[in-house]
């Protein structure tokens, strides 16, 4: 029961924190993007 209780709270920390990392992942993959481009003047 009590391991029962403990995958829903970690599903529910660990979803939300995917969603972020999908929007993390983009943002530093732009970042990289604009910083090669600016180095690369």
């Amino acid at each position: 029961m009590t391991e029962m209780l403990q995958d829903v709270s970690v599903a529910r920390i660990v979803g939300p924190l995917v969603n972020n990392n999908k929007y993390i992942v983009m943002m530093l993959s732009i970042t990289v993007r604009y910083e090669c481009i600016s180095h690369e003047r």
